[in-house]
């Protein structure tokens, strides 16, 4: 199955680059210069940072729908970077020389399913996931500090950009009729998801499901 990865647009950074460090403080912003590679992976051309370069240290809310699964972590992003285009089942380096962990979501962004997996073994948890067929999109997270490092989605080719809220409105909007039309998933993941699908959009019970 093919899948293609992609990092953080760089429009969403372009007002902190080449600011000063008071600014930067406004925001929550750190610069840092960096002392080792790897160890500064930026989250828009998903490479590791050279020596001597500069990185902005800030949260990011990489998950922002009103959902259970809401969430933001601490990011790189180098100053100045602009987004690199990946083509269809490439694994940017930046990916592989970490442990990784990578989370499922279905189009209303609740969790269906997730795995800790080494780096160089990335393609199968990816495939084995979007088999499954309630899953949206994936994001893959340092295991060890749990930052967002990038997102994959499958069969689809896009642009490297991580998708804004006008956006995911729209894909959901066509996600979930096809979502009507699957049959009902198995396992404690699918179960949640669809029982928090139900309620959140005033459908009937599942009878044949748990009371």
């Amino acid at each position: 199955m093919n899948f293609q990865i992609s990092g953080l647009h760089e429009r969403h950074f372009q007002h902190l680059f080449g600011q000063t460090s008071e600014v930067l403080a406004k925001h929550g912003v750190e610069r840092i210069t960096v002392d080792s590679r790897p160890g500064y992976p930026c989250r828009v051309s998903l490479k590791d940072v050279n020596i001597g370069e500069t990185v902005l240290l800030m949260n990011y809310k990489h998950l922002p729908a009103l959902s259970p699964y809401r969430s933001s972590h601490a990011i790189f992003v180098m100053e100045g970077a602009k987004g690199a285009i990946f083509g269809k089942n490439h694994i940017p380096e930046m990916l592989r020389n970490r442990l990784l962990s990578v989370r499922a979501f279905d189009a209303n962004e609740m969790m269906v399913d997730a795995d800790v997996v080494d780096g160089l073994d990335l393609e199968p948890i990816i495939e084995r996931m979007f088999s499954i067929e309630l899953v949206d999109f994936l994001h893959i997270h340092n295991a060890k500090r749990g930052c967002f490092m990038a997102r994959a989605v499958s069969g689809r080719s896009i642009s490297p950009i991580y998708l804004g809220p006008s956006d995911r409105r729209r894909r959901k909007q066509s996600l979930r009729a096809r979502q009507k039309k699957r049959a009902p998933q198995t396992g404690p993941f699918s179960v949640q998801a669809e029982a928090f699908r139900r309620v959140r959009y005033s459908l009937p019970a599942d009878p044949s499901g748990p009371a």
